[in-house]
């Protein structure tokens, strides 16, 4: 029996078919991809709501999990990765590389005598933004200078692209950023520049050592509560860490840094060492037609030749590698200059004599962390339940034992140093994603990243210069306020700055008197004594200091009596503060000491700027796949034309005229 369904039926089910469709590739489409931006490389990973696994580490075009966070501009082409790295031994001046410190940082000569290793030993160019008084890198091959901004925007986009490669059905417009813990607020408002200049929408940025603390409490099989040291010597810097971890909590008790010592300083003073062994002693000759020693004079065109340091960096990674498990290495590198073979041996006796000063400064920086003095709340050494290492550096047999006589034990290894963040940071995005999967909620309580100190700059207009005191301490912390109350003569207005001082340890372009705010106080001519509430509050997208000022009639002589006064303060459901005494009106200032931000201007411009490089990319790729095209039609219509059978259809004269006009 046959049934026919009314065109009216017909419709209606075609059209739910159509809306079910739409429905389920949006719900499938909406993701949070988490890029973990190191100093040196960068790992993603995609979350979507129906995945199996909470998330995905996502394979970048070379198929490698890790990708070398660099950006290079070669002969008219722009390249990424492992292609940017490979141009670092040949035209290591056209590599952007390390620049993630350099974001909204403010330019100045002490700055820039303090580079990251890759830009020193890259041989890239910067120079002030004069606007800013920020950085700008040169390249050689290209007219316009670059912003910190628009390379980690490059970064960011070559992210969102390979992801969609993988995952064609992933929606990358919104991400949770990872990030290095020495950043400041200016290297958040910098890193959400970066990405809106690609249309990414920033749901969360998380210092990197939040993440290990979660990856740690997600991995470890117990629930009891349990004080954890963590130690990370990374190619960048070396850090402790110390958190307790609890069921559904985590609180980060200290957080200490030294970027003097990092395994790019390691490789540094080992390519030195290297090239002073290679000077020819006085039984050698140095005039064989292939040498493999120099006279003392051509160490310095080693020294000043870009292609060979960059052969010889690399060296000494491997060197470094293997001297962790082998008391001698032997460096061969050919034709490192023309007529010169480089052979030198090294031992690990005088790897270890080389990098003594740096060995001390980890157990300076271990016994600084731990002292009571610095930190209140922080267990004593023998308190710890587990003290877990991180990094690649932590390798070097010295430093384990550095690690075994300071804690009295062997240092555990639970965590897969790669991508421990990117593990913990992948989920905590599941969190502020909102997805169902099953899991702990774990509330997080973080500290503050540097000493916060009060000046007072100006009064009624005229310039002063005066320490008021310190509001906030280097591992306070957040969400509490401070109270800073001082005496001013009875004038109409006072000038305050807030800066950070690193304290002990430095910290990448962040010392001492470095500004964060500027504000004007309304006193009054009646206002003798001011307080000042100042309230660090920690957000999914960085810190914010927030003010509140009130006033009284109190008598009181100029800057005397200066008091701190810390108080227990709940923030009200809208984060603002609020003040029981006279309000003082107030507002913030441009002092012209910090560097300042992109400009929506600025945005736009550098924005256009990358589209421009990527509509150049997509008009050659297209060429390109254009032309494959068209050889692989002619190279079939050849093969065509020579086969046996084509004999039956066509005369030979008839062919030979066709294959003319192919190869023409």
């Amino acid at each position: 029996m046959k049934f026919s369904v009314p065109s009216e039926m017909k419709c209606v089910g075609f059209s739910h078919l159509i809306f079910l469709f739409l429905l389920c590739l949006f719900f499938s489409s909406k993701a949070v991809i988490v890029i973990d931006l190191g100093t040196e490389n960068f790992i993603v990973s995609a979350l979507t709501p129906n995945s199996k696994s909470f998330f995905e580490v996502v394979l970048n075009f070379e198929s490698s999990r890790k990708t070398r966070a660099l950006v290079a501009f070669h002969q008219g082409d722009r390249l990424f990765g492992d292609y940017a790295a490979n141009l670092l031994s040949r035209a290591p001046q056209k590599v952007f590389a390390s620049f993630l410190p350099l974001l909204g940082a403010k330019y100045s000569s002490n700055s820039t005598n303090s580079q990251p290793m890759e830009i020193l030993k890259s041989g890239l160019q910067v120079k002030e933004d004069k606007t800013r008084k920020t950085f700008l890198f040169v390249h050689p091959e290209e007219k316009d200078p670059f912003s910190p901004e628009e390379i980690l925007a490059m970064v960011l986009d070559y992210a969102k692209k390979f992801t969609k490669h993988h995952l064609p059905e992933v929606d990358v417009s919104s991400a949770v950023l990872i990030i290095p813990p020495y950043m400041t607020h200016s290297h958040y408002h910098a890193i959400k520049d970066a990405a809106s200049l690609v249309s990414l929408q920033v749901k969360s940025i998380l210092p990197d050592y939040i993440a290990v603390c979660i990856a740690y409490a997600l991995s470890r099989q117990t629930e009891a509560s349990q004080k954890v040291a963590f130690i990370d010597f990374s190619s960048s810097l070396v850090r402790v860490f110390v958190a307790k971890i609890q069921k559904e909590k985590i609180t980060v008790l200290a957080n200490q840094w030294d970027h003097l010592v990092s395994g790019n300083e390691i490789d540094r003073r080992l390519v030195n060492f290297l090239i002073s062994k290679s000077v020819c002693s006085s039984g050698e000759q140095a005039n064989k037609v292939t040498r493999t020693c120099l006279e003392k004079k051509e160490t310095e065109k080693l020294s000043s030749n870009k292609r060979a340091l960059g052969r010889l960096y690399r060296g000494a990674t491997q060197a470094k590698l293997i001297l962790s498990t082998n008391k001698f290495y032997d460096l061969v590198l050919e034709d490192l200059l023309p007529d010169f073979n480089f052979h030198v041996r090294v031992s690990q006796a005088e790897f270890n004599q080389l990098n003594e000063d740096l060995y001390q400064r980890l157990r300076d920086l271990l016994q600084f962390t731990f002292d009571p003095t610095q930190t209140l709340s922080l267990p004593n050494v023998d308190q710890l339940d587990e003290v877990e290492i991180v990094g690649g550096s932590t390798r070097i047999p010295e430093i384990r034992t550095i690690l075994k006589s300071f804690f009295g034990r062997d240092p555990s290894v639970h965590l897969n140093s790669d991508e421990a963040a990117i593990y913990g940071g992948s989920y905590h995005a599941a969190e502020v994603a909102s997805y169902k999967f099953s899991g702990k909620h774990f509330a997080i309580v973080d500290v503050l990243p540097y000493n916060i100190d009060l000046y007072l700059v100006g009064v009624n207009g005229e310039k002063k210069e005066q320490l008021i005191g310190r509001v906030f301490s280097k591992n306070q912390n957040y969400d509490a306020v401070q109270a800073v109350s001082f005496s001013i003569p009875k004038t109409k207005s006072v000038l305050v700055q807030l800066r950070y001082s690193h304290g002990k340890f430095s910290s990448y372009y962040v010392g001492s008197n470095n500004p964060i705010a500027t504000y004007t106080i309304e006193t009054g001519s009646e206002t003798a004594q001011v307080e000042l509430l100042f309230n660090a509050k920690k957000g999914l997208l960085g810190s914010v200091i927030e003010l509140g000022a009130t006033g009284g009639s109190s008598s009181g002589g100029y800057l005397s009596d200066i008091t701190q006064i810390a108080t227990s303060y709940k923030l009200k459901s809208d984060h603002s503060l609020s003040a029981t005494l006279k309000s003082l009106p107030f507002r913030k200032e441009q002092s012209g000491d910090e560097a300042t931000p992109l400009t929506e201007e600025a945005k736009d411009l550098s924005s256009k700027k990358i589209k421009e490089f990527d509509r150049i990319e997509l008009e050659k790729r297209d060429k390109a796949e254009k032309k494959n095209a068209l050889e692989s039609f002619i190279n079939n219509g050849l093969d065509i034309l020579e086969a046996k059978s084509i004999s039956r259809y066509a005369t030979q004269a008839e062919i030979d005229s066709f294959s003319k006009k192919l190869t023409e």
